[in-house]
């Protein structure tokens, strides 16, 4: 399962390196980077706009680029954690626009969450905006929970399919809460056809 949106953020300064010394195409800079030994070093280094906005832009480079919803992501983690420009915020605002497209699933609302300002909103709220006006389904809306530790609003979403076979969602819920998982397997138990019998007679 992914990881919730907190536990992303816990970038080490050596991550941050890592990613820099990745994107970055000056030769110069990425000298500089690998010879930053600590944190202090490191964010001294981004303190020069000059070299902050050079890397920026080899930053932007590898995120138009990027081929997959994952990558881009750890892009996105990445890039939220170091720059901080207006220029930034509407670059997050195109992209949202362009991944804003029904249906939102999992694999989108993993990027979603780190182009909108996710800590000030009411999570129960986004939820609900993207099954009603994005077309998440129940499951999706499910999942979406269950990945940010939301597990009463993602037992509501479950109890609203008439079946469920994704093992590792059931699974994931029983970690949480027992009560929950036999609610959901006598929901889903009872949800299942009758089928009747009818002998044919010759």
């Amino acid at each position: 399962m992914k990881k919730d949106y907190n536990s992303l953020y816990h970038i080490s300064w050596k991550e941050k390196k890592q990613y820099l010394c990745e994107v970055c195409l000056d030769k110069e800079i990425q000298d500089l980077l690998y010879e930053c030994m600590t944190n202090h070093q490191l964010k001294s280094l981004l303190h020069c706009s000059t070299i902050t906005n050079v890397i920026y832009h080899d930053a932007l480079k590898n995120l138009y680029h990027v081929e997959d919803f994952e990558t881009m992501e750890y892009h996105l983690i990445m890039m939220n954690s170091i720059f901080h420009n207006s220029n930034y915020d509407h670059v997050k605002e195109e992209l949202l626009e362009r991944i804003c497209v029904k249906p939102v699933d999992l694999k989108k609302y993993c990027v979603i969450r780190h182009l909108i300002n996710f800590k000030a909103l009411d999570f129960k709220k986004l939820v609900d905006t993207l099954q009603v006006h994005f077309s998440s389904s129940y499951e999706e809306c499910a999942k979406i929970c269950l990945i940010e530790n939301q597990y009463d609003l993602a037992f509501q979403y479950m109890m609203k399919l008439d079946y469920l076979e994704n093992e590792a969602m059931m699974e994931l819920m029983h970690s949480f809460s027992t009560t929950y998982y036999l609610l959901l397997k006598n929901h889903y138990a009872s949800s299942l056809p009758t089928y009747s019998y009818q002998l044919a007679f010759s």
